[in-house]
């Protein structure tokens, strides 16, 4: 029943389609020739679609790990941190590497050893993005988020963490600046420092979640939070180089207030359209998907013919996340869920009130 419970706490199903829906912006704007990507249509468009659904995950994964940090916190930093990271570790890392490894043993991964140490985005901070696979340098900086932020949260007294994170909103600011005027020319928004920022007002989102009371939904700032969380994506457009990180505070506070309010909601509709079976399923393997769309678009694309070469990059990448998910990482989450720790606070009857919430993160 412990499981149960500590799965009901951290997962809500509309929330995977909502992954899903995060990961189509980011596809299509490679396929479609992102800045970085086979030049097809190397404008400011490709870019920022990426750019939203990117920030999307970025703040949604902040708020997801804060609430797991917070509610799973026992008060022993010598259980809860190994626990953590070790459940992080069976999650990612098995198909992250397997994906490494198929690439490398293709002969088309260079300069490996930025990719296998999760340091790529300082890779192309330095060098440019090359012939590389471009989006690894966002899995690098959630990979070091996931290592630095458990530690530094869990080691911060309960009644400081709300200003832990105020100040990590801060810093990223700052650095931001920094970054900005002493490196104009090169792409610092892939540091963690820069562009963490978007992750750490998830983590705000988180935090505030569990401290407001229950029966507040935030209905307004779901509609409101998503509308200017569009509004200023089309303001980027104008003027992306010189409005990106200028809005980015703006636009990371409406991504926030749209994904707790989203988190609270009871809008039977939207539950109902995000809980949809198919999108959901693709919400849970949209990591994998993650991995396997940009050296599928690149290596496949190619060799498909130029008929709906997109639509079918789209069907590869789905179809091999889906076997990804039967056969490699779903039995290894089934292992991964043997660790566990008691929630520390709502009771259970609380929990198990919502039939929502059903699963695992």
């Amino acid at each position: 029943m412990l499981v149960e419970l500590t799965q009901l706490l951290e997962y809500k199903k509309h929330f995977d389609g909502l992954r899903f829906l995060l990961f189509l912006p980011v596809f299509f704007s490679h396929a479609l020739g992102g800045s970085h990507f086979f030049p097809l249509w190397p404008n400011a468009f490709t870019a920022t679609l990426a750019r939203s659904g990117l920030a999307g995950l970025f703040v949604l994964s902040g708020f997801l790990i804060t609430r797991i940090l917070e509610r799973s916190d026992t008060g022993s930093l010598s259980n809860d941190l190994p626990l953590f990271y070790l459940r992080r570790t069976l999650r990612i890392f098995p198909i992250y590497y397997a994906t490494l490894l198929v690439l490398l043993l293709a002969g088309v991964l260079k300069d490996p050893v930025w990719y296998f140490s999760y340091l790529y985005n300082w890779r192309v901070f330095t060098d440019g993005y090359g012939t590389g696979f471009g989006q690894f340098w966002s899995l690098s900086v959630e990979e070091q988020f996931y290592l630095l932020f458990p530690l530094i949260f869990l080691c911060t007294r309960r009644e400081w963490r709300l200003r832990l994170i105020l100040a990590l909103l801060a810093f990223s600011n700052v650095c931001a600046f920094l970054f900005g005027s002493l490196a104009p020319g090169k792409d610092y928004f892939i540091l963690l420092p820069v562009c963490g920022q978007y992750i750490f007002w998830g983590c705000l989102a988180g935090y505030v979640d569990l401290a407001a009371p229950r029966h507040l939904s935030f209905k307004a700032a779901l509609w409101l939070g998503f509308i200017f969380w569009a509004g200023l994506s089309v303001l980027e457009l104008s003027n992306p180089q010189g409005l990106r990180l200028t809005l980015m505070p703006l636009k990371g506070l409406c991504i926030a207030a749209f994904i707790i309010a989203l988190w609270r909601t009871t809008n039977t509709v939207l539950i109902r359209v995000l809980s949809q079976p198919i999108l959901a399923y693709f919400g849970k393997t949209s990591y994998a998907m993650y991995l396997f769309h940009v050296p599928i678009l690149l290596l496949l694309g190619p060799l498909l013919g130029s008929d709906h070469r997109i639509l079918k990059c789209l069907a590869i990448t789905i179809g091999l996340a889906a076997l990804s998910w039967q056969f490699f990482e779903s039995p290894i989450n089934k292992y991964r869920n043997r660790f566990h720790c008691k929630p520390r606070r709502e009771p259970a009857k609380a929990l198990v009130s919502s039939k929502q919430e059903v699963g695992v993160t």
